[in-house]
């Protein structure tokens, strides 16, 4: 969503092709680009930005770029990894995967589904937040949340009226997380 979103903003053209989901540093997004590959949304932004000259943040003080990058970091760093510990193993109703095309596959609830979770698990542990008990991390999630919306306040983007690269970064990860979101919202998230 993040990489999409940017290219998108940025009036970059786009082919998608999902015969080789994973790039060269083993995950998703990545890029190839004049026989180049390159990996990691971030990073490929960065790139694109660069060979097409398309500094969506370029009219930005120094000061509100280092408080975008901040808040964007603090999504996809930390309030993604309490999502992964919601989705994974707090979510016993398997509510995320029924809402989307592996919830069709008839073998991922039983299969694929345990293994996936085994190893995010294992993820989330060594990333340290996976090592948290579910209200620790639920508080954690909130508090993001809540620095987010403080910070926004009445703005229309992380910045004021303009689209940035990091709104991209989060916009990514809230649209992508918008089950997460509600269910966070809601009064009896915690009680399990």
């Amino acid at each position: 969503m993040k990489l999409e979103s940017y290219l998108r903003l940025a009036c970059i053209p786009y082919l998608v092709d999902f015969e080789e989901p994973l790039g060269p540093k083993g995950k998703c997004p990545w890029v190839s680009l004049d026989g180049e590959e390159i990996g990691d949304s971030h990073l490929i932004i960065q790139h694109l930005s660069q060979r097409f000259d398309r500094h969506l943040s370029s009219n930005l003080g120094t000061k509100q770029r280092a408080t975008a990058h901040a808040m964007r970091v603090m999504m996809e760093e930390h309030f993604f990894w309490c999502n992964v510990v919601w989705r994974w193993w707090e979510d016993r109703r398997y509510t995320v995967s029924s809402l989307t095309h592996w919830g069709t596959l008839l073998p991922f609830h039983y299969v694929y589904r345990p293994i996936v979770s085994l190893l995010l698990r294992h993820q989330a542990s060594m990333q340290g937040l996976g090592r948290h008990s579910w209200p620790e991390v639920y508080d954690m999630a909130l508090e993001d949340l809540r620095a987010l919306s403080i910070y926004l306040g009445g703005k229309k983007y992380l910045t004021g009226d303009e689209l940035t690269e990091e709104d991209c970064g989060v916009f990514g990860n809230t649209e992508s997380n918008r089950v997460v979101l509600s269910w966070l919202a809601s009064p009896l998230s915690c009680a399990g």
